[in-house]
């Protein structure tokens, strides 16, 4: 099996895929924030956008299609090939862009939820501390009670005895 054969499998079976559209459409209809910087290709679908891209590039640079070219215009080949790369630099910045906007925005949510979590755990401790406060209170009266009533049976003599004690 030929390069030339391959790649164009490869490239007919990416570009064909959905995932890699939607991404390279989302891509198009975003502005860019910054212009320049690194590449990541973290994420299976930045992985396969850059195959194609990667694909395309070496399509591009192939002997067939450079002697097309050949010797008239090569200054269009050059052209093609720097449109090809920008291209190829645009949308793989949109995509980082995008995965970057989602990881921040998944981040601030999982803050808000700890901090939610965090807010109910202090409400539910303090109702706790609240229910405990009032069982002690209410204990340390019914002790004060017994004691009491305690006092006055023995005051009138009242108090019950075992039977084998007599």
């Amino acid at each position: 099996m030929s390069t030339a054969f391959w790649l164009r499998k490869k490239y007919s079976e990416l570009s064909s895929d959905e995932a890699c559209l939607k991404w390279i459409d989302n891509a198009n209809n975003t502005t860019l924030r910054k212009t320049t910087g690194s590449i990541r290709t973290q994420y299976p679908i930045e992985w396969m956008l850059w195959c194609l891209f990667d694909c395309e590039m070496k399509q591009h640079e192939t002997l067939e299609v450079k002697q097309s070219y050949f010797p008239n215009r090569m200054d269009e080949w050059e052209m093609e090939k720097t449109r090809i790369y920008n291209n190829m630099r645009k949308i793989m910045l949109t995509v980082n862009q995008i995965f970057n906007d989602r990881e921040v925005e998944k981040t601030r949510m999982a803050e808000e939820e700890e901090r939610e979590r965090q807010r109910i755990d202090s409400l539910s401790k303090a109702a706790i501390d609240v229910k405990r406060l009032e069982t002690k209170t209410t204990r340390a009266a019914k002790r004060q009670e017994r004691k009491v009533e305690n006092e006055k049976k023995m005051a009138s003599g009242n108090v019950r005895r075992s039977s084998r004690i007599r």
